[in-house]
């Protein structure tokens, strides 16, 4: 017995481990440094050919490296061992274990011929060994006897199939799942996942990695052919090979062979069979050294069972930007099975956006993303892209030596469907009016009363039909399925013919919600649930997409009015002003709006000018929204509609005009208490005497505006008033007093992801420390600026344009035309992410020193 490990961190095990062996009646050979006269290497090279088992015992460190060598002895001996049975024992580890030994540990503990196990502490190791010896010892005997094949995991491994196609990725859910399997406690783990996820395919890489833990054997059992549970003990019986006794039970047989087994059965595709699930219990019970890996739909909700929800392929890489680099799992799989279907097919800088487009469409689902691959022999990739709108008709034929059920998409989801029960089916077919998920009080408002929403939508839950988490940004749990299973689903709709009823009340059940919440979200304490408002649309912005179509498009243009209005705020937020435009513009060409609502599409068009800097469209819808909504007696929203109309009247050549306005609106939401309004009026109050030069006025009104909403926890409109704040103390000259809003800004526009914001900081920023001395700092963050607004489209400002062409050409001329370019590319580079660690940096440096920064794409040197 051949014991190696590095000598003075485990003196201790070494001798525990010799003691073990010399109670077995074997002998150890253990390798000392200097024992013999003879070189190292040659000597523990004799030793390794004169021994039948190797075992390996290792720590923290990798072992001394000899002259003219360039691997431990450690690492010589493991690699001298050859085929010869491997016992690997592991110490927990410390802090600070030698990355050499960790990347041999990691190649150890695929070897096939190895079993690897860990310890923590002297005593433990001494029973392992002892035990695992003995074992070995046992095995071999049986297996001389039998005159079997004398290598001790060969019958093991060979009883897995072997793969046709390469695995890609699910690195992570390998780890997790192994994991699993060799917690003590987890005797049975389940894969579960909707038809196409890989359930199987994951199954088997798993257990191929682990055949060495199970000493006899990792067995797959295959139930998609069976037709009823009762099939499934003689199934388990005849992929072990054991034969019927007569007068003995097929359960009984099996128990009788696994009682004493250390043995992993892999159960794949369960669902169909699931009511055999407690004979499962029962054998985990007799035999307590076998553990089961089961591949199901479902869940089998038996006792000691631990589930695993298997992911899609993880679908955002590299190759989103047009570069061939880093790809995605599911480009990695799509790309490889390409390749396959046709020879020479690889990713390229010009195809990756297709791929990307294909992925995302699919959701990483590798069963669709298998068939689409093979689509390419006859589409282009941009139009096989456009064509997975009908991805269940497109995704046909996969080969001929798969399962029949997933041969086409469709065949898969059929299959899941064909499990369901009435009032499943039922429920199932009704969520697919949603988008982008839903909560459990959207699924009963719009699928109830009479569905039992909370239980049927448990089943479906269970049955891997939709998918549930707690991420949703606002708190609720929310609820999704794959888009390629919502296709299906709404197949099932039309077929029950419910789909012109759903989808309405769906409709209308997000134009109440957007209505009410609108109300709530900037009432007295209310206000201050800003950020969570805004999370919250976010969750529902596909429903409230969706909603908004099917109302346009059944002629109730209206209501999309009354929708936009409630959404300005937050689509002004996420910086959606051509989207809101469209919206608007769509409802007021129907010609069926009545006069508010009119008013109040003129309204929110108005705004998505100002949004967009195209004031010449704006003054004219806000004029007339605002003269309507004076008629109607709609005081808020009039004065809504008289602030961003001052604010353009002024731009466009009259100021006196322009602020006579907006100081009329600022009386008007006063006098309503409306704190909300009345700092909006300060805002465009703000930069209406900035226009005119009355610099001192100006940041005194933006002081006070700011100071108001910080009182009421407002965040958004405060974050733009202080940027028009900064701006206004950089025109006064008063640098160093604009940091401050800028800081506050720049948190407040980083938590609620306004890349325009962003953008606008990011250039207050580069002008203060322009001023401050760092010309350099300041053409990088004028960059980062530039690549955020382009990241969603947006455009500077008017009302900031005049002071960002000075900033310009005032850095062009500090740094010159050639340095200044290239350091502003540098800025448009940095990723959002980077770019806003950057100008927290910058802030502290321009206030810190006057010293010029330099530096290069990672950033200025801070």
């Amino acid at each position: 017995m051949f014991i190696s490990s590095t000598l003075g961190e485990l003196a201790e095990e070494r001798r525990l481990a010799r003691a073990a062996v010399d109670r077995l009646r074997l002998t150890p050979v253990m390798f000392e440094l200097g024992a013999r006269p003879h070189p190292p290497r040659a000597l523990y090279q004799a030793y390794l050919a004169q021994s039948h088992v190797f075992v390996g015992i290792y720590w923290q460190r990798y072992g001394w490296i000899a002259p003219g060598e360039t691997v431990s002895g450690v690492e010589d001996e493991y690699d001298l061992s050859g085929d010869r049975p491997k016992l690997i024992y592991v110490k927990e580890p410390r802090a600070g274990r030698e990355p050499r030994l960790e990347a041999l540990l990691a190649r150890m503990e695929r070897d096939a011929r190895a079993s690897y196990k860990c310890f923590s502490n002297a005593e433990e190791l001494g029973a392992l060994l002892e035990d695992d010896l003995a074992t070995l010892l046992s095995e071999r005997f049986e297996s001389s006897r039998a005159n079997a094949s004398t290598d001790w995991e060969e019958s093991t491994h060979a009883r897995l199939p072997e793969a046709t196609t390469t695995f890609v990725g699910r690195e992570e859910a390998i780890r997790g799942v192994r994991a699993l399997l060799r917690e003590s406690g987890a005797r049975m783990v389940t894969l579960t996942g909707p038809g196409g996820i890989g359930k199987t395919r994951l199954a088997l890489q798993v257990a191929r990695g682990l055949h060495h833990r199970f000493r006899d054997g990792v067995v797959p059992v295959f139930l998609g052919a069976l037709a009823e549970p009762s099939q499934v003990v003689p199934a388990m019986c005849n992929a072990l090979g054991l034969a019927e006794i007569p007068g003995v039970s097929r359960m009984e047989t099996l128990v009788r062979y696994l009682h004493t087994r250390k043995l992993l059965l892999v159960l794949d595709n369960f669902e169909h069979v699931i009511a055999a699930a407690p004979e499962l219990t029962a054998l985990l019970a007799a035999c307590p050294r076998v553990r089961m890996l089961v591949t199901s739909r479902e869940l089998l909700k038996v006792a000691g069972e631990r589930g695993y929800e298997v992911p899609p392929l993880e679908v955002s890489g590299r190759e989103t930007e047009g570069r061939a680099a880093a790809p995605s799992e599911a480009a990695r799989l799509f790309v490889e099975r390409a390749a396959s279907a046709l020879p020479g097919f690889a990713l390229t800088p010009e195809n990756a956006p297709s791929v990307a487009e294909i992925c995302r469409k699919l959701e990483g689902l590798p069963l669709a993303l298998e068939l689409a691959a093979a689509r390419v022999r006859v589409l282009p990739l941009d139009e096989l892209a456009d064509r997975l709108e009908d991805r269940l008709g497109l995704l046909v034929h996969g080969p001929r030596d798969m399962p029949e059920r997933h041969r086409t998409l469709r065949a898969a989801l059929e299959w899941s469907h064909g499990l369901l029960g009435d009032s499943e089916r039922k429920l199932f077919a009704r969520l697919a009016v949603f988008r982008g998920g839903w909560t459990l009080s959207d699924a009963e408002a719009v699928c109830g009363p009479d569905s039992d929403v909370l239980e049927g939508m448990s089943s479906l839950l269970d049955k891997s039909l939709i998918r549930g988490n707690a991420s949703g940004a606002a708190g609720p749990i929310r609820f999704a399925m794959l888009e390629t299973i919502r296709e299906f689903a709404s197949e099932q709709l039309r077929k029950r013919g419910e789909e012109e009823s759903l989808r309405t009340r769906h409709a209308e059940h997000f134009l109440d919600w957007a209505e009410r919440s609108y109300v709530l979200a900037y009432r007295g304490e209310a206000i201050r649930h800003e950020v969570i408002w805004t999370s919250r649309i976010d969750d529902e912005a596909e429903n409230l997409r969706a909603a908004m179509r099917w109302l346009a498009d059944r002629g109730r243009s209206g209501a999309v009015a009354r929708m936009g209005l409630t959404l300005w705020r937050y689509w002004w937020v996420r910086s959606e002003f051509t989207a809101a435009a469209a919206w608007m513009q769509e409802a007021l060409a129907s010609g069926s709006l009545d006069d508010r609502e009119r008013a109040l599409a003129q309204l929110v068009l108005g705004i998505a000018d100002v949004g967009r800097s195209e004031y010449e469209h704006a003054v004219p819808s806000l004029a007339a929204a605002q003269a309507a909504l004076d008629r109607l007696g709609d005081e808020e929203h009039a004065a809504l509609a008289a602030v961003m109309l001052g604010t353009g009247v002024a731009l466009t050549g009259d100021a006196t005009e322009g602020e006579r306005i907006v100081r009329r609106a600022l009386t008007t939401f006063q006098a309503r208490d409306d704190v909300f309004g009345a700092a909006c009026a300060m805002f465009g109050l703000g930069r209406v005497l900035l226009m005119q030069g009355r610099l001192a006025d100006a940041a005194a009104m933006e002081e006070e505006g700011a100071a108001s909403l910080r009182e009421a926890g407002e965040v958004f409109l405060r974050s733009m008033i202080l940027v028009s704040l900064s701006w206004t103390l950089v025109a006064s000259g008063r640098f160093e007093r604009a940091i401050a809003p800028l800081q506050e800004a720049l948190e407040i526009v980083t938590s609620m992801q306004n890349r325009d914001g962003m953008a606008r900081v990011f250039e207050a920023l580069g002008a203060v420390g322009l001023h401050r001395g760092h010309p350099r700092l300041g053409a990088l963050l004028f960059g980062a600026a530039e690549g955020v607004r382009r990241s969603v489209g947006a455009r500077v400002w008017v009302l900031d344009r005049v002071l960002n062409d000075n900033l310009e050409g005032e850095l062009r001329r500090a740094l010159g035309t050639q340095a200044f370019e290239a350091v502003f590319a540098e800025g448009v580079a940095l990723p959002p992410e980077r770019a806003i660690q950057f100008a927290r940096a910058a802030a502290g440096r321009v206030t810190a020193s006057r010293a010029e920064a330099t530096g290069a794409s990672a950033g200025v040197d801070l």
